[in-house]
């Protein structure tokens, strides 16, 4: 702020000010040189013993150029009567201690660099394993592998007619994979388990092979279900005969609503009618999947592939 400016809005006011705020002296320097130029504090400021005089007296440098500007210092008041006017260095005085915080370090565009997001959370699956555990959930177990010999002699040496050539059973993703996911308020703690589930399948299966729905509550709801980049919902339907499902939910655990195990119960029923094998992940404890007949795997940090394989290839090989 510069005299001129000073000029226009009164001097005399932020006198005032300074008289509310009774500054210390290094304020007052500070002030000195901002408003005035005064970059050389004299050695001796007189004082009538007032703080008005400590402001304006008398024996103050005037400063050059405020008469210019059309700015008038105040006189001092003259002291009362019996008084006598005691001069008093201010410099002698003792100052107090002004605590002033840290300046941070770095430049300006430091400061105004964004932080950085914060790291994921970890994930349920054990890390380095999640690859090998996605495609165990994936697979079918086909007979697409190599020639059974051994099967193809019994059929053989027992007067069967070979028919069909035997193949060995390998675990395959060539029928692909249709995803349910549950978004009720109790799957909100575990979604970016979800969507790194729905990465690492397009990861290691074509992207038109996995069929990837979202739900709320349950799959046959009014609402329906919701593909991505969709908003509003539709029927929901089932995959192609021998395509497997996989219903990521936690069963509407907290919800009263006594109709939703039934529902789940027929839903598990079609689509074994249908030929689509189904099975239920479930980040924590859901009791119901246990009572509906279809596989359930507990999806925790000790989720191994082997405990995928013994949950689910039952259902799949009757496909």
């Amino acid at each position: 702020m510069s005299a001129r400016r000073l000029a226009v809005t009164g001097l005399p006011d932020v006198a005032r000010v300074l008289h509310a705020l009774e500054p210390d002296v290094d304020r007052m320097d500070l002030l000195d040189e901002l408003l005035f130029g005064n970059r050389e504090p004299p050695a001796v400021r007189p004082w009538t013993g007032s703080r008005a005089g400590a402001r304006a007296g008398p024996g103050r440098p005037e400063v050059a150029g405020a008469e210019s500007a059309g700015t008038a210092r105040r006189a001092a008041p003259p002291p009362a009567s019996g008084e006598t006017p005691v001069a008093i260095d201010v410099e002698q005085l003792p100052r107090r201690a002004t605590a002033r915080a840290p300046r941070p370090g770095g430049s300006l565009a430091d400061l105004l660099r964004p932080a950085p997001p914060p790291p994921p959370p970890p994930s349920l699956f054990r890390s380095g394993a999640e690859p090998a555990l996605v495609r165990a959930l994936a697979a079918m177990p086909l007979l697409v592998g190599e020639i059974d010999e051994a099967r193809a002699v019994r059929r053989i040496s027992r007067g069967q007619p070979l028919t069909v050539i035997p193949r060995r059973v390998v675990n395959s993703t060539a029928r692909g994979l249709q995803v349910l996911a549950d978004t009720a308020p109790e799957m909100t703690p575990y979604r970016g388990d979800v969507l790194r589930l729905l990465a690492q399948l397009r990861a290691i299966m074509p992207g038109d092979l996995v069929a990837q729905r979202w739900f709320a509550r349950h799959p046959g709801d009014p609402q329906g279900v919701t593909a991505p980049g969709e908003l509003l919902g539709r029927p929901y339907r089932r995959p192609p005969p021998g395509t497997p499902i996989l219903v990521v939910t936690l069963f509407g655990r907290g919800a009263a609503d006594p109709g939703l195990i039934g529902r789940w119960r027929r839903l598990v029923d079609d689509a074994r009618r249908a030929g689509n094998p189904l099975t239920f992940l479930c980040p924590a404890e859901a009791t119901p999947a246990r009572r509906l007949g279809a596989p359930v795997i507990g999806w925790s940090t000790g989720t191994s592939v082997r405990t995928i394989r013994r949950a689910i290839r039952p259902a799949r090989e009757r496909t």
